[in-house]
């Protein structure tokens, strides 16, 4: 995890602690899942859950599903989970710290609040790129226990 990611991750659980919410943990399909979607966003400078663009020497996975199905071998999960995927302007934070407080601000201020502090949610991983004035962000959620991500881990 770069260091971005690392502070990212920090603030999530923080967060999640300070609302007496259970325990989440980093899962490492959740974070390549994520890691491949903002690199494809740092590439193309647009924010979205799918891949319509194609970049040489990367894989193209057009949807949230087709990424977790590849980075877990393609074991036909049917996972339940939820992806995050955002962008802010870094020039707005004075350190990587600051632009991880940005994000999770930018995620409890948007419809995606319930996805971030949803009960049920056990797994995450996470992913942030910096590029020209821009942070990108992913963040995928696994929900439940008894899930593929959490059994092949």
């Amino acid at each position: 995890m770069g260091d971005i990611d690392s502070l990212l991750a920090l603030e999530i659980i923080h967060l999640r602690n300070e609302a007496r919410l259970p325990e989440i943990f980093i899962n490492v399909i959740l974070t390549e899942c994520s890691r491949h979607h903002t690199d494809y966003m740092t590439k193309s400078g647009m924010v979205s859950h799918y891949q319509d663009m194609k970049f040489r020497k990367m894989r193209r996975l057009y949807s949230p599903k087709d990424r977790l199905a590849y980075f877990s071998n393609k074991l036909g999960i049917k996972e339940s989970y939820s992806e995050i995927c955002l962008a802010v302007p870094v020039n707005a934070y004075s350190s990587k710290k600051g632009i991880a407080k940005g994000i999770v601000r930018t995620i409890l201020d948007s419809s995606n609040r319930e996805a971030l502090l949803h009960p049920a949610a056990r797994h995450f991983g996470v992913s942030v790129k910096q590029r020209k004035s821009m942070a990108y962000a992913t963040i995928n959620i696994g929900l439940g226990y008894h899930n593929i991500v959490a059994l092949i881990e």
